[in-house]
């Protein structure tokens, strides 16, 4: 799969916690559970999310709305 830099941005805890509005501890639990994209060790003390996976999300998130709005 080929993509775009665009889409390969890298994003903090905070921009990630501000754009699906969850507190630090839920990200945390939803990456655990695998209910949300796993983060990319960038350094021994940081780690960040790829924009791409954390839109796909959002947007799969969405598409779940709608397809139970719309039954």
């Amino acid at each position: 799969m080929t993509t775009t830099p665009s889409n390969n941005f890298i994003l903090d805890g905070v921009q990630v916690r501000q754009r699906c509005a969850f507190s630090g501890s839920t990200l945390k639990r939803l990456v655990a559970d695998g209910s949300f994209p796993r983060p990319v060790r960038l350094s021994e003390r940081r780690k960040g999310w790829i924009e791409r996976e954390v839109d796909d999300w959002i947007a799969a998130r969405i598409a779940e709305r709608d397809g139970r709005k719309a039954a």
